[in-house]
């Protein structure tokens, strides 16, 4: 078991409704619902006990029991496409504090990402640790030309028409992958990312592995293909 300086509980949130990828949580990825990743990556740290799914479906709910990790009933007012994950989040840290259950750290699993590195988790842990960030989160280099459109004329954001390459050293986006932060900072600012947020960059064979659509679900199915999984590095 991977040990933090204070304790740490796993919140894995799957809402049931999706506009985009309907039911996309029990998603069948080589025949594992995507939900059965996150969970099996939270036992591999050895922090099966203290993870818990926050769902506002039934089946979701029944599905995590099944595989023997705590399960949070999510009302329907904080379960909307338009809800906020700091909602489920503070749902969760009220129900823990009312259990009695004292937690320092949250780390935040989503389903949608199913392939990720132990590799990873020790480094952000060791970054939490080292700096005085409120969370640390996963990014990868956007490679990617942004822009916006202004009166239908495009103007570019992070690059120029001149210097068609400057951008990649200077953006990054998150991926998803791991989110750690203290939960007093959350309490304080009603958000995970606190007043201090401190990118950590990967660029692993998994930094891309958010599933939304059904090409995210291709995409990810190759990379499994070629690399399977480093839970255990």
């Amino acid at each position: 078991m991977f040990t933090m300086h204070g304790n740490m509980i796993i919140l894995i949130p799957a809402r049931g409704g999706s506009q985009r990828f309907k039911g996309k949580n029990l998603r069948l990825f080589y025949n594992k619902p995507l939900l059965w990743y996150s969970i099996e990556f939270a036992k591999c740290l050895g922090f099966g006990k203290q993870t818990y799914v926050s769902s506002d479906c039934d089946d979701i709910l029944e599905y995590a029991k099944s595989n023997n990790v705590n399960v949070l009933k999510r009302p329907a007012s904080i379960s909307t496409r338009n809800s906020k994950i700091s909602d489920a989040l503070i749902h969760l840290v009220k129900y823990l504090k009312n259990s009695g259950i004292s937690c320092d750290y949250i780390l935040l699993l989503q389903p949608t990402n199913p392939l990720r590195s132990v590799k990873t988790f020790r480094g952000i842990s060791k970054l939490i640790r080292e700096t005085q960030a409120d969370c640390i989160f996963t990014a990868v280099k956007c490679h990617e030309k942004i822009g916006k459109l202004d009166s239908e004329q495009f103007i570019p954001y992070n690059y120029s028409f001149e210097n068609q390459f400057h951008h990649e050293n200077q953006y990054l986006c998150e991926n998803g992958t791991m989110y750690l932060f203290k939960t007093e900072a959350l309490l304080d600012t009603g958000s995970l990312f606190g007043k201090k947020a401190i990118p950590y960059q990967i660029d692993d064979v998994y930094r891309y592995n958010d599933i939304n659509e059904e090409l995210d679900l291709r995409v990810c199915k190759m990379i499994y293909e070629k690399h399977g999984v480093y839970w255990r590095l």
